[in-house]
């Protein structure tokens, strides 16, 4: 091979290892052999986008600014900045989706952030495609102190204002600089708060070993099941309580009834309006009961006959304190016992006759002859007398 040839292939490696190297080293993302697809969107403001800044999509990096041109001649402010954008693959964009130019740190940087968005808001519309440069966290902390100034440089001269005060000795800041007697004080209240807290800690590791009453509450198993049990006593009865409040809301019961029954509510403040009736004819003296309550002479006889009962003398005192009476009432009662039962075992002539059909008949019959012999001695009586008479005149 001729030297010629041999200096133009050395030229032609050089030059290709340069290529490569270059894009190595300076363009990480290029890639000879993939598809790139290339689209622009236009924004108002840059704000401080670069070329060969990187492109996220939904946060994962998907290409580069490719080239930003300004347009000085357009009219339209949100077309006055062109960024040509390519990326590794196609992205679908669809009508939410936000195209923004995002602060890459505190520090310094951009990246240019695309969000296609969801499905379900359908496709994006055709045409160009528009992009914003939201406020970055430095620029929003600038305007909120121009806003502010001043707020900032009056709170800036209180402050200088207290700092003078308190050098000076004048208020609590300023006497705690120079008054003994203050930082002793202060001191002892410090002392005071530390010996608070070593008492507290004192009384955390009397809790944790086991001492008083209130470790026991904290470590003894058998008083936590029984608080424990106390605990789920608790969750029956409110439980109970609750299916009764759901009866009574649902009429049942006499509760129920009395709140959701109407005709019985109604019947219940007629019973209590007749009561306060009554009670008020009591109080009137109206009626047995009332004259009983209220009328002092009733009251007067009830106490007379009460003496007279205890004290005789009287039928009722013999009664029910003399023996006598009281012997002859129970012999009175055998005899009628003793009668009652021959009447029942048919023993005599008046059981027969209340007992016996044929006794009856004869009884009855006997009482009609009767009945006729004295029909017919009335009926002869004159005649008898008459004869008597003529018999006498001889």
């Amino acid at each position: 091979m001729s030297p010629q040839r041999h200096t133009l292939l050395g030229l032609l490696f050089l030059a290709a290892i340069s290529v490569l190297g270059y894009y190595t080293l300076f363009r990480a993302d290029f890639n000879p052999f993939k598809e790139q697809h290339k689209f622009e969107v236009y924004f108002e403001d840059a704000g401080g986008l670069r070329e060969g800044d990187a492109i996220l999509v939904a946060g994962m990096r998907w290409g580069k600014v490719e080239a930003l041109h300004y347009d000085a001649q357009e009219n339209d402010p949100e077309r006055r900045i062109k960024a040509s954008l390519v990326l590794s693959q196609r992205v679908k964009l669809y009508a939410d989706h936000e195209i923004t130019i995002e602060d890459a740190s505190v520090l310094g940087g951009k990246f240019l952030k695309i969000e296609p968005g969801f499905p379900n808001t359908g496709d994006a519309p055709e045409g160009d495609l528009y992009g914003s440069v939201p406020g970055s966290a430095l620029a929003s902390i600038g305007a909120l102190i121009e806003e502010n100034r001043g707020a900032i440089q009056s709170t800036m001269a209180d402050l200088s204002a207290l700092m003078a005060d308190a050098k000076a000795g004048k208020g609590v800041l300023g006497a705690l600089f120079s008054d003994e007697t203050l930082r002793a004080d202060l001191t002892g209240a410090v002392s005071s708060v530390r010996g608070a807290f070593e008492n507290i800690d004192a009384l955390a590791e009397t809790i944790r070993t086991g001492d008083g009453t209130i470790s026991s509450l904290i470590n003894d198993n058998s008083l936590y099941k029984q608080i424990q049990s106390l605990g789920d006593g608790l969750t029956v009865l409110t439980t109970d309580l609750g299916d009764v409040i759901k009866d009574i809301k649902a009429g049942k019961g006499v509760v129920g009834t009395l709140l959701n029954d109407e005709n019985t509510a109604e019947r219940v403040r007629l019973a209590i309006d007749d009561l306060s009736a009554i009670t008020s004819r009591l109080r009137k003296g109206e009626g047995t009961v009332g004259r009983l309550l209220t009328d002092p002479t009733i009251a007067d006889n009830l106490k007379a006959l009460t003496v007279a009962l205890t004290e005789g003398p009287g039928t009722l005192h013999s009664l029910i304190y003399e023996g006598d009476l009281y012997d002859q009432a129970t012999s009175i009662l055998a005899n009628v016992d003793v009668f009652t039962e021959g009447m029942a075992n048919q023993n005599g002539t008046l059981a027969k006759l209340l007992n016996d059909d044929e006794a009856y008949v004869e009884l009855m019959r006997a009482l009609r002859t009767l009945t006729g012999t004295l029909e017919e001695a009335r009926e002869a009586a004159p005649i008898s007398a008459f004869l008597s008479l003529g018999f006498q005149g001889f």
